[in-house]
């Protein structure tokens, strides 16, 4: 009886050192980009908070090791994008852009492409219309 309490005080010292000398680990949970197409109703070059959204536009997101992911625009102008399994931060930055609906008058304005920092996952785009 007498080994097992003095071998009690030892069981907190051994689990403090075991759990320092673990490698940490990065925690990947799934990574979400949204996308945001929005008309200059206006004409004023920016966007306003009544600016409809665009539907039918392709946000298109590149990574390093995945090349490009899309997905379309809904009809309010949104469009979301979710990689399984997340991203490291030595897959940042990403890349996003926004392409018109096929077959219509609506043009990007500027910027074109976004950047996207670790951990931003929001794009927006204005679109003209040209006609």
């Amino acid at each position: 009886m007498r080994h097992l309490v003095r071998a009690v005080p030892l069981v907190p010292l051994i689990l403090l050192l075991c759990a320092c000398t673990r490698p940490k680990r990065e925690i990947l949970a799934d990574t979400f980009f949204y996308g945001h197409a929005y008309v200059d109703a206006n004409g004023n070059g920016r966007i306003d908070e009544d600016d409809p959204g665009l539907e039918g536009a392709m946000f298109v997101v590149r990574l390093s090791k995945m090349g490009g992911l899309t997905a379309r625009t809904t009809s309010n102008g949104r469009a979301m994008i979710a990689v399984p399994g997340g991203l490291s931060k030595k897959e940042w930055p990403v890349t996003a852009s926004m392409n018109p609906p096929p077959d219509t008058n609506y043009e990007l304005m500027a910027p074109t492409e976004i950047v996207l920092e670790y951990p931003a996952g929001d794009a927006d785009f204005l679109f003209q219309d040209t006609q």
